[in-house]
């Protein structure tokens, strides 16, 4: 799977679920958890998710911090 195919996938996890763990999104997509750690890095950077201590959440402008 491509990079942005995954983090889309990750996208719509989260948007269904609202928070998701990176074991589970590392089960989920068949990868390593330090994959999933990198893509969330990514995707934080990008202001799409928000990380928490062993997961993330997806960010949306009522939980937005400005």
């Amino acid at each position: 799977m491509l990079v942005p195919e995954r983090h889309k996938k990750i996208i719509n996890i989260v948007n269904e679920n609202k928070t998701a763990r990176v074991s589970e999104l590392s089960k989920l997509l068949k990868v390593t958890e330090e994959t999933i750690r990198r893509d969330l890095e990514k995707l934080e950077a990008e202001n799409k998710t928000r990380l928490l201590q062993s997961g993330m959440k997806f960010l949306t402008m009522q939980n937005m911090d400005l």
